[in-house]
């Protein structure tokens, strides 16, 4: 059993090791309260007070080893701490051996991380390739920081409390990771912060570690493939109001086609009629000669009749040269006609290839904006 002397031995002698022990206090007590406190100079330990009752002591374990006898290790986990403490008292006995009071061992119990800490989190910080501030919290306030030489989140500074927007506050009240972005308005480039509770062994929270990273290509891949994306599908509706247009031109053209073989075959029709024209007209001269032959024959009961037979000649050759001039206009027309099916049959050629063209051009936008797609998903898995 520890001696009343042992116990005070122990705490003079402490201060000696404080280089080696830097989180470390002790306690010793009476039947009552605390009678002395040995705390390391950097160790920031307010709670404990000489003179405060063993009853309001951590969680009475000093009490409890003067009433079995027995060493009590307890952790006292608890905003006021904003650290999880490992307490071990220990009872001693006076002279008389009769138990007198116990020596507490105070020591901060830190997680893996937040020891790791100081070693990892410059080397951490530099890898990212815009940079990156991390820090450690713990359930009150921000213990530990370390910024890159590219970025760092200036609000995060040791000792600042967290307030109730913070993500580590909320990472510790709901005890799960938590992934948020940040405006560009806060830091001037938007930004990713990512914050992982940190558990003790009894899955308790015991403060948060958390790491925040520019996304600035990232946000701007996005803000490009988006755009390009609208881009792409803005042209997309103009090729297709394009394809609709030449498929419309081309069944105009075909329609113009047709409306020319048509005409064609009026011309021909026209040259027919024109042919039995001639032929009537050539027929009338010769019955308006025969007239005026019978006319010439009969005298002057004839003479009449003649006047009649010279007019129908007239109107016989004015309807032959008609019939000439009927000819030459269709020929012509039948030339123009021909310029226009030959214009009209390059014009349909061409727009049968501007539909190919037009329809490969789709195509091959619409591979383009599944591509675009893809690198819009591919940006906002990166932010």
């Amino acid at each position: 059993m520890l001696t009343q002397k042992d116990a005070e031995n122990f705490t003079r002698i402490m201060p000696a090791f404080w280089a080696l022990l830097p989180d470390m206090a002790l306690a010793l007590t009476n039947l009552e309260e605390i009678t002395e406190l040995v705390i390391h100079p950097l160790f920031k330990l307010d709670y404990f007070k000489v003179g405060m009752k063993l009853e309001n002591f951590g969680e009475r374990g000093a009490l409890k080893a003067i009433q079995t006898g027995e060493e009590q290790t307890e952790i006292l986990f608890d905003l006021v701490f904003g650290s999880r403490l490992v307490m071990r008292n220990i009872p001693f006995v006076n002279e008389s051996g009769r138990i007198a009071g116990t020596l507490s061992v105070i020591t901060v119990h830190n997680h893996v991380i937040t020891t790791a800490f100081k070693d990892f989190a410059p080397i951490i910080a530099e890898m990212f390739p815009e940079g990156a501030g991390l820090f450690i919290t713990d359930n009150e306030k921000f213990i530990s920081r370390q910024g890159s030489s590219k970025f760092d989140v200036p609000y995060v500074q040791v000792g600042v409390k967290l307030s109730r927007d913070a993500v580590a506050f909320r990472v510790i009240k709901e005890k799960k990771m938590i992934i948020q972005k940040v405006p560009r308005e806060i830091y001037g480039v938007p930004v990713l912060v990512v914050s992982y509770p940190l558990f003790d062994s009894s899955n308790r929270v015991m403060g948060t570690f958390g790491i925040a990273t520019p996304v600035q290509i990232s946000d701007s891949l996005q803000t490009i493939a988006g755009k390009l994306n609208q881009n792409l599908r803005e042209i997309s509706a103009v090729i297709q109001e394009l394809a609709a247009s030449s498929s419309s031109i081309m069944s105009s053209q075909h329609k113009l086609n047709q409306n020319i073989e048509e005409v064609s075959e009026y011309l021909l029709n026209i040259n027919e009629v024109s042919s039995l024209i001639k032929k009537i007209a050539e027929d009338t001269k010769m019955l308006g000669l025969n007239a005026a032959i019978e006319a010439a024959r009969a005298g002057k009961v004839g003479a009449g009749f003649s006047v009649v037979a010279t007019e129908i000649r007239k109107l016989s050759d004015q309807s032959r040269d008609t019939v000439t001039w009927i000819r030459d206009l269709t020929g012509n027309i039948a030339r123009k006609i021909q310029d226009t099916k030959t214009s009209s049959e390059h014009s349909l050629k061409s727009t049968d290839q501007q539909a190919i063209a037009t329809q490969e051009v789709s195509n091959n936008l619409q591979e383009i904006t599944e591509m675009a797609h893809k690198l819009e998903e591919i940006a906002l898995k990166l932010s």
